[in-house]
């Protein structure tokens, strides 16, 4: 489909970006990404979370966060499983997705902290915490664990 544009069309946008990490504190979001990602180590898997914060004077940033799927380590792997179970509930779902994609569009509140710079990187923000946002419905309980019920990424 021809989109009727021409190269002079192009805008071209020199304003340098800031990229300050918001402070750290409670906020509405929305996840717009959730991607599975193997580690630099290739020996383990994680879910890639965007969150872009809907409330307040921050709504548009962009926050991000890792959540261990798979890991040699089995505190690394348990800590992964309980972060995403917090997510599952703040967004509503009675159950651990069983694709990412699920998590796309949940609306929850996230606790953002910042990380301070570094010699090497800029300080930047962690997602540490997950509710429900207020006035949302409480996330049904959890229902017990089927036997054969294995999410896709699980070993």
């Amino acid at each position: 489909m021809d989109l009727e544009f021409d190269n002079h069309d192009l805008v071209i946008d020199d304003e340098p970006r800031e990229y300050t990490p918001v402070p750290d504190g409670w906020y509405d979001a929305r996840i717009m990404g959730a991607e599975l990602k193997t580690t630099k180590a290739g020996n383990g898997r994680y879910i890639s979370v965007r969150y872009d914060i809907t409330g307040n004077e921050y709504a548009g940033r962009v926050v991000f966060g890792n959540v261990t799927i798979n890991n040699p380590n089995a505190a690394a792997e348990a800590i992964g499983r309980k972060q995403l179970s917090q997510i599952a509930l703040a967004g509503g779902m009675s159950s651990l997705p069983k694709d990412t994609d699920e998590l796309v569009g949940i609306d929850l509140k996230v606790k953002v902290t910042v990380r301070p710079a570094t010699e090497q990187y800029a300080a930047s923000n962690d997602v540490r915490d997950w509710k429900p946002q207020a006035g949302g419905a409480q996330p049904p309980a959890a229902k017990p664990k089927e036997a054969n019920s294995n999410a896709p990424w699980a070993k």
